[in-house]
């Protein structure tokens, strides 16, 4: 299936080519949102935090799996690769400004020139999970031996399940 989406707007920053994202992330950003849209940020500036989803503009071949931070071999569904079949990032930041129809934000790791798709607030009843620690970091990216599914009831990984 192919559908088309809408530029609502524009990425400022000075990274001209990709870095690492937690340097992109530690440094201001603005966007500019198109004319036509101005309207639909009213009230935007009552949030201290905003989504950004926009369109990862000069990604390269998805890869489904394979090596990647640090290492890991992973799959595409499983990290933050911009190298995506649909190549959309998304990213929560925090929203220091509105200035008419530009927005100052900070943590956005999108370079400049980035278009945006859409901007959404960030409702921590909808967006935090309950149980916050990312399994992640106890296992070298790895996630091994038993767990706990939904209910809480332990399950080997890796083993037989459809």
């Amino acid at each position: 299936m192919t559908f088309e989406v809408t530029q609502i707007g524009t990425v400022r920053n000075d990274f001209e080519t990709p870095v690492g994202p937690e340097e992109m992330a530690d440094h201001e950003s603005t966007i500019v949102i198109d004319e036509e849209y101005t309207e639909g940020l009213y009230r935007i500036e009552d949030n201290d935090y905003v989504t950004v989803l926009f369109y990862l503009h000069e990604s390269g071949e998805p890869s489904l799996r394979g090596p990647r931070r640090y290492g890991t071999e992973r799959g595409i569904f499983a990290c933050r690769s911009p190298n995506r079949p649909s190549p959309i990032g998304t990213t929560t930041v925090e929203l220091l400004e509105r200035d008419g129809r530009t927005l100052r934000v900070h943590g956005l790791d999108a370079i400049d020139g980035t278009p945006v798709l859409d901007i959404k607030p960030y409702a921590p009843n909808f967006d935090r999970p309950d149980h916050v620690a990312d399994r992640r970091e106890n296992h070298g990216g790895r996630i091994e031996g038993p767990s706990a599914d939904r209910d809480g009831r332990a399950r080997e990984v890796g083993g037989d399940e459809q």
